[in-house]
């Protein structure tokens, strides 16, 4: 997984049940991908801006995959 998708979640990992999904993730490296950004859509309303600013770049980045492949770790497909 992505090193700055795990430190985003060790940043937002909490006993919420959202925070819940973060610890998750942070632990493992992987969670459902579905599950993790709608956790990153519910911590949004209440982050700073930064703090926005990287759920945001967690959820939305853009990647030849997508965000779906930096949170489950599957390959990116070939993109040319």
């Amino acid at each position: 997984s992505d090193p700055a998708a795990l430190g985003i979640a060790g940043i937002f990992s909490s006993q919420t049940p959202s925070g819940k999904i973060f610890e998750r993730f942070y632990r493992k490296g992987s969670v459902d991908s579905d599950e993790l950004i709608e956790a990153a859509r519910v911590e949004q309303g209440n982050a700073s801006a930064e703090g926005h600013a990287a759920l945001y770049c967690l959820i939305g980045c853009p990647s030849p995959g997508g965000a779906r492949h930096l949170l489950t770790g599957t390959p990116a497909p070939y993109v040319p």
